[in-house]
């Protein structure tokens, strides 16, 4: 009987430890969920009779939950009031819906909700699975209501979770409350609210991403904008739903409608006035919170003429294509080798171009070097494709890339794609790089066996001018640099001679 005793304690004492969990009881998180705001605005497009209504876009984590879990989310904003008492809803604050894309690259909205302001429960919610580290990070976008809440300064961003168990979204304890607060806008009632501005914005980005103003010129992580939301989707009617019964609905101002709605490229914006440093810089977003494009202005005044130091309540701006330029959006670079024919023909598509110039394609073996030039359509909101046929193609692993140059001389490198390529039955040299030169210029050639390799370069008529390599090599690819500064202009011949064979090619000096 003492050993069953002190063997029911010790089961009694691993029970109460935790040591037995029901195989039928849910898995939960032993950590308190934690909510961190990635890209926080100064201010929330406020409640003004729902004519001026706009949205506003956040970035969001919600942290230490199950991983791996499906978790209902509901989102809106709450006063400071009622974020300090632990039974208030944050329902009521604002319509909520959150943009994804699904496989299919379709934008898709969260369902929308009735007024829940009596009964606590929101029946309409998105589903959101997290990562294998228990965070789910996600946009949220949140249009004022008539909710007495946006009379409120400041305000909070709210965002409740079911806990992952499939339930609706009731329990109030698990509601997380931002730790920054965001500033109504277009409010008549209470003096802290902002008067603001308009702005139309126009933009070869595709719908998708998430365009933010900032009043300062090179912003930091840190530094928050003033105000964001996404690029019009054309497919999408943003204007469904109707106010009366507190249906989901987007920005409602009648400018909104009619010039940006179902737009492609085209989002709305609101711009405090108190702020007197103007617009200095443009932020767009990619889906995933990556930064897209950055463009920054030193005093406001943008290439358009776009003076946003001095704009009027009330007003309508327009922020055209010419003042936030993007760079080239590569969407496909393939490369495709034709053994028979000895070649690689490189094939590239863009979504969009504004002011690009032109493609220097790039290619390496052993060294990186230019192989030659494509230029571009300069500006397009359109897919536009380009094709690149390389004929002097080295054996072994070589690599192709694609140098991306603007109309201002900026440029940008595209992504690495490889190539793998027999190795020749003789030696062979290629053509050199670049060619016209002035002065120097590239030559490079492959060996097929470890061979004693001349390589010398002759001018027209026959006499030698240069004597590049001279000696035993292993098998493999190699390329040479020629400095023809002391020559004059002309035709040159180069010539390799390894392992009994001959190769030559023409190149021209133009000084």
């Amino acid at each position: 009987m003492k050993q069953f005793n002190v063997l029911m304690l010790i089961l009694v004492m691993l029970f109460m430890t935790g040591f037995f969990v029901s195989p039928s009881a849910p898995v939960s998180s032993t950590q308190t969920a934690t909510l961190t705001v990635l890209v926080c605005p100064q201010f929330v497009g406020g409640y003004e009779g729902y004519k001026n209504a706009f949205s506003t876009a956040f970035l969001v984590k919600v942290s230490n939950l199950n991983p791996s879990t499906v978790y209902k989310f509901a989102a809106g904003m709450i006063a400071a009031v009622d974020a300090a008492d632990p039974t208030t809803h944050c329902y009521g604050s604002g319509y909520f819906y959150m943009p994804e894309y699904d496989n299919g690259g379709t934008y898709k909205w969260a369902p929308g909700f009735q007024s829940v302001l009596s009964t606590d429960i929101l029946p309409f919610s998105t589903e959101i699975t997290t990562n294998a580290t228990g965070e789910a990070t996600f946009w949220v976008a949140i249009k004022p209501s008539d909710y007495w809440g946006f009379t409120e300064n400041p305000l909070y961003l709210c965002i409740t979770h079911n806990g992952g168990d499939g339930t609706n979204v009731t329990d109030l304890t698990k509601r997380l409350i931002s730790d920054v607060s965001v500033g109504p806008a277009a409010n008549t009632v209470w003096e802290t609210a902002y008067d603001y501005a308009m702005i139309e914005g126009h933009t070869y980005a595709s719908a998708g991403k998430y365009v933010f103003i900032y009043d300062r010129e090179n912003p930091t992580a840190a530094d928050r904008p003033l105000h964001g939301y996404m690029i019009e989707n054309n497919a999408l009617d943003e204007n469904s739903g109707t106010d009366n019964n507190h249906q989901l609905s987007a920005p409602s101002p009648a400018f909104y409608s009619s010039n940006v709605n179902n737009q492609a490229g085209r989002y709305g914006l609101l711009y405090p006035i108190i702020n007197t440093n103007g617009i200095r810089c443009i932020k767009i977003f990619n889906a995933d919170g990556s930064t897209y494009s950055v463009v920054s202005d030193a005093d406001g005044i943008w290439p358009s003429g776009l003076n946003t130091t001095t704009m009027v309540k009330g007003a309508l701006y327009t922020i055209s294509e010419a003042d936030a330029p993007l760079p080239v959006e590569l969407q496909t670079f393939t490369a495709n080798f034709v053994q028979s024919q000895k070649k690689v023909i490189l094939n590239w598509q863009t979504a969009t171009e504004v002011n690009s110039y032109a493609f220097e394609v790039q290619r390496k073996s052993l060294d990186w070097i230019n192989i030659g030039t494509v230029l571009a359509h300069g500006n397009s909101n359109s897919p536009k494709e380009y094709s690149f046929t390389d004929s002097q193609v080295p054996t072994g692993v070589i690599y192709y890339r694609l140098k991306m140059i603007d109309s201002d001389g900026s440029c940008k490198f595209g992504p690495t794609v490889a190539i793998k390529s027999l190795r020749p039955v003789n030696p062979q040299v290629n053509q050199n790089y670049p060619n016209p030169f002035n002065p120097k210029t590239t030559i490079s050639y492959s060996l097929p066996k470890n061979s004693f390799v001349t390589l010398k370069v002759y001018n027209i008529l026959g006499k030698e001018v240069a004597v590049l390599i001279n000696g035993e090599q292993s098998a493999g690819n190699y390329s040479v640099d020629f400095d023809g500064n002391s020559l004059t202009s002309g035709t040159y011949v180069y010539r390799l001679s390894a392992g009994g064979k001959i190769a030559t090619k023409k190149m021209i000096l133009i000084k």
